[in-house]
């Protein structure tokens, strides 16, 4: 009913406005139906169903930067590991067939292009950022997840826990019983330019952060 009202409106703006005669009686109704059913069809849809949203790129998160109060000699799972490992893949991993990077104490990861083992300090660096920054609000929930970098944690030369970091897609998973908190864009830029600074090369690029 609502769009024959409103091609019964368009029929007499046809009529009276724009003087168009038609041929048959009902020709001008039929006209103006099919402009108007036209002209709905080009409406961009609001989302695609099936589909998470995903934030804008243009988005902005901003971030809380204060300490958090937590120690990697207490936190898990810095304080398990006697190693930790930056990895670049040398192309982007098939997380729907492979969702866990961790699999029966095997480590999962395609072939690996770069692979740093940090030092104390730098170990201290990472933890820093993964929690003395956090988000001001909620992030968009976002589908988009394609890793190409990860962070694996080592005790006794057993791959014990991972972060999985996807760039590109501003997004990360890791293993259970992690707490890394709410990410940002400050703490992004900070992550990214942590792997570029211990030497990882692929897939990442320099910025200014804030």
């Amino acid at each position: 009913m609502r769009y024959r009202s409103a091609a019964v409106v368009f029929y007499h703006y046809l009529s009276d406005e724009m003087s168009i005669r038609f041929p048959y009686p009902n020709a001008r109704l039929i006209t103006a139906a099919c402009l108007l059913l036209i002209a709905c069809g080009q409406r961009k849809p609001t989302g695609a169903p099936g589909k998470t949203a995903q934030a804008s790129p243009s988005a902005s998160i901003p971030c809380i930067v204060e300490k958090s109060g937590k120690s990697p000699r207490e936190t898990y799972p810095f304080r398990m590991a006697d190693q930790v490992h930056l990895l670049s893949y040398a192309e982007e991993r098939d997380v729907e067939n492979e969702p866990s990077l961790i699999i029966n104490g095997a480590l999962k990861a395609p072939e690996i292009k770069d692979d740093i083992t940090l030092t104390r300090e730098q170990t201290d660096a990472l933890f820093a950022i993964l929690y003395d920054y956090r988000a001001q609000s909620t992030m968009p929930e976002n589908a988009c997840f394609k890793p190409g970098h990860a962070i694996i944690f080592y005790r006794q030369q057993q791959p014990l826990a991972y972060i999985e970091v996807s760039f590109p897609c501003g997004t990360v998973r890791h293993s259970r019983h992690i707490d890394i908190g709410s990410f940002c864009d400050e703490k992004f830029c900070r992550l990214q330019d942590f792997f570029k600074q211990c030497g990882i090369r692929r897939g990442v690029k320099a910025q200014r952060c804030k």
